[in-house]
C-alpha cells in the first residue's frame, strides 16, 4: 500500500467512524421518545444531561424517614440520591414513555391509547414550564427500601424554610430561590422544587452562554445532601436549552 493510499484509507475510516458515532448517539438525539426502550428511558431519567446521581452514606435513623430505636442501632446504608430537571422536555418525555411501557401501549386499543394520551398530555405540554423551572429530588437504597433520607428531610419542610436554603444558580453566581414546593408524599416519592424562570427584567437564569447550572442545598436544611451540577452545553437540543 502506497503512502497516498494509506492516508486515503485512514481518512475514509475516520469518516465512517464519525458516521457510526452519529448512529450511536443518545436516544434523545436519534429517535422520537415514543420509540425509546425501557433502558433508554432509565438512561434519560438517571444518567443524562438532565439527571445527576450521588451515592450517600446515611444512618437509618435521623433524616432517613425511619426514626425507630431499631433503625438507629442498625448499620449505615448507601443511598442513591437523584436530582432531575423535571421541567426539561427530555425528562417529561421519559416519564410519559415510562408510563406507556408500563401500560403496554402498543397492545392497547385505540380507545385505551387515547385515554392514556389524554392523561399524559399535561406532562408533555407543561404550561407552567414556560415560566418556571422544576427540579425533582428522590432517594433510595437497594439495601432497605423502607429508609429514605429525602422523604425524611422534606416531608415536613415548609416553603419559607426552603426559600432560605435551596437555590438554582448559574455560573455567574445568579440565583433563583424556591417559589413553590411539593412535599414527598411517601417513601420513594419525589420532592419537587419550583423556581422562577425569569428575573424581574425578564431574563432567564440560564442561556446558551452559560456553562454550568447548580442545584444547591444549604446546610441548615439537608447538610448531608450533595450539590448537583449540570453541564448547560450538553442540555442543548436543536440549539436551544432543553429546560
Amino acid at each position: 500500500m502506497t503512502k497516498k493510499t494509506y492516508f486515503a484509507a485512514l481518512a475514509l475510516t475516520v469518516v465512517l467512524l464519525g458516521a457510526v458515532g452519529i448512529a450511536w448517539g443518545q436516544a434523545w438525539e436519534k429517535k422520537p421518545y415514543q420509540q425509546w426502550s425501557k433502558a433508554e428511558v432509565e438512561k434519560v431519567l438517571n444518567d443524562s444531561p438532565w439527571a445527576r446521581q450521588h451515592i450517600q452514606r446515611s444512618s437509618r435513623g435521623g433524616n432517613s424517614g425511619n426514626s425507630s430505636s431499631e433503625a438507629r442501632r442498625a448499620p449505615d446504608l448507601d443511598f442513591t440520591i437523584t436530582a432531575r430537571l423535571r421541567s426539561a422536555l427530555p425528562i417529561r418525555q421519559a416519564l410519559v414513555r415510562q408510563m406507556q411501557i408500563q401500560a403496554r401501549y402498543d397492545k392497547l386499543s385505540e380507545t385505551e391509547r387515547a385515554a392514556l394520551d389524554a392523561k399524559t398530555k399535561p406532562i408533555l405540554d407543561c404550561p407552567p414550564c414556560r415560566e418556571t423551572y422544576a427540579v425533582a429530588l428522590s432517594s433510595q437504597s437497594e439495601q432497605d427500601r423502607s429508609v429514605d433520607p429525602v422523604y425524611g428531610s422534606f416531608r415536613d419542610a415548609t416553603l419559607d424554610q426552603l426559600k432560605k436554603h435551596v437555590f438554582l444558580e448559574n455560573d455567574r453566581g445568579e440565583r433563583r430561590e424556591v417559589v413553590d414546593f411539593i412535599r414527598p408524599q411517601s417513601l420513594g416519592a419525589d420532592a419537587i422544587f419550583v423556581f422562577a424562570r425569569r428575573d424581574p427584567s425578564g431574563r432567564p437564569l440560564i442561556s446558551a452562554d452559560d456553562k454550568k447550572l447548580t442545584l444547591r442545598f444549604g446546610e441548615a436544611t439537608v447538610a448531608s445532601l450533595y450539590t448537583f451540577e449540570f453541564d448547560v452545553r450538553k442540555m442543548l437540543l436543536n440549539g436551544e436549552i432543553a429546560f
